[in-house]
């Protein structure tokens, strides 16, 4: 038992030393990725290292417990993909299903709802409309 708390505690120092070595670099590479947002980059890096960590000894069929093989390429991967599930939830979230159209009244939720239907109906073929 004290063995494996000890392979543990190893493990975590050299997760400890990685994350203070690399940390620089991976937040200076998603700064360029987010425009110079810093506040978004260190979420991103703290996000990064948490999954980085989770990973850190990965299970395999051949070792058990085989470590990364490299360490600072799957870090960038890592937060690169970060980056782009943050960015995907982000364009997602706001968008607009349909330009209002012109002239009608926009107020309240039924007024989108007519926009919609009255665009979607209106944008067929005159041999569409029954």
């Amino acid at each position: 038992m004290a063995r494996a708390s000890a392979a543990g505690t190893a493990g975590e120092d050299d997760f400890l030393e990685f994350a203070a070595v690399r940390t620089g670099h991976l937040f200076r590479t998603v700064c360029l990725l987010t425009g110079g947002d810093t506040h978004l980059a260190e979420d991103l890096v703290q996000e990064a290292l948490g999954r980085i960590y989770a990973q850190w000894y990965r299970t395999s069929w051949f070792a058990p417990r085989a470590r990364i093989e490299n360490p600072a390429g799957y870090a960038h991967t890592v937060l690169v993909r970060a980056f782009l599930s943050h960015r995907r939830r982000r364009s997602t979230s706001g968008r607009l299903l349909a330009a209002p159209l012109p002239g009608r009244d926009q107020g309240g939720p039924s007024g989108r709802f007519e926009n919609l239907v009255g665009h979607a109906v209106h944008s067929g073929r005159p041999s569409d409309h029954a």
